[in-house]
């Protein structure tokens, strides 16, 4: 009752967390006296009807029980099922149709949000704001040279405030796949203190992936469509997570807020007619590649 009390109230939540304050608020359990601590001991509470403890906590499950079906909670929870099922199963199709295009991605899953102090000031909105500003960036900073697709699902916790779930894919043309965890580093610090300007901070997944590969949970990195194992762990514990049901939040008065969203598809590659004629050159007119040192080729790779 203490957490439901601090919540914002321009925010609608998820059907569990709105039947339960409705139900307080109904029998008056919402009432800031009552939240304190020390009001719940058997030889101290008081309610302004007069029950005791153990009578509020039976009228609360009497309550719940009773307008779970019959104000509509149940069937609204049953369709966000549904609804968060299909979105598994499209997000899940989007990751595939980037690997039936590149048979390798490099996978990074970054979490974007802000400094403690400031979690009761940030709104949806800020966060929306500073998450298109990153976007728009992306376009021409070396950064981010090399990204294919990308998943944000935007989520609020009272430990966390307003804070994103990230998943970029990369193509290892344009990024060492061995760097992945720098790469998330720097974006992570770009978000941090170009985009924020110091009011943000993130979390590194990739960082961790080590303690992944350990549970047999790994799914980010460098994902090659012939390692089914790694490609099932990415739809199975990093999209479906991103999937979920909990933490849903939506503001009052709009609909169809976006909370979730990705990048567009990868275009299917038109198919050429008939074999294409292979001319040959002489060797003495071959150019020769160029050579291209580790180190060089690492710092090219990350868009310094």
């Amino acid at each position: 009752m203490r957490l439901i009390s601090i919540l914002p109230t321009s925010y609608s939540y998820s059907e569990h967390i709105e039947i339960f304050r409705e139900a307080c608020a109904a029998l008056a359990l919402n009432n800031p006296s009552l939240i304190r601590e020390d009001n719940w001991h058997p030889l101290t509470f008081s309610h302004p009807s007069g029950m005791d403890g153990a009578m509020c906590f039976n009228a609360l499950c009497a309550l719940l029980r009773r307008d779970w079906s019959a104000k509509g909670y149940k069937a609204r929870f049953q369709r966000r099922v549904v609804e968060t099922r299909n979105r598994t199963k499209e997000y899940c199709s989007y990751i595939d149709g980037w690997f039936a295009k590149l048979a390798t991605l490099i996978v990074l899953r970054i979490d974007l949000s802000y400094r403690p102090e400031l979690w009761e000031t940030i709104t949806l909105d800020d966060l929306r704001t500073d998450f298109d500003h990153l976007y728009n960036n992306a376009r021409n900073n070396k950064i981010f040279r090399g990204r294919r697709g990308y998943i944000a699902k935007i989520e609020y916790g009272l430990g966390k405030g307003f804070h994103m779930h990230l998943i970029l894919l990369f193509d290892t043309q344009h990024k060492q796949a061995l760097r992945h965890i720098h790469l998330g580093e720097l974006i992570g610090e770009y978000w941090k203190n170009v985009v924020t300007k110091g009011r943000g901070q993130y979390w590194n997944c990739n960082a961790n992936s080590n303690k992944y590969d350990a549970w047999g949970k790994l799914g980010i990195g460098l994902v090659d469509t012939r390692d089914t194992k790694k490609l099932d762990n990415l739809k199975e514990h990093v999209i479906s997570y991103l999937c979920k049901m909990d933490q849903f939040i939506r503001p009052l008065g709009v609909q169809g807020a976006q909370l979730i969203r990705r990048g567009e598809r990868p275009k299917a590659e038109a198919k050429k007619r008939g074999a294409p004629r292979q001319r040959t050159m002489p060797t003495s007119q071959r150019r020769k590649r160029p050579e291209i040192t580790g180190f060089a080729e690492a710092v090219d790779a990350l868009g310094y």
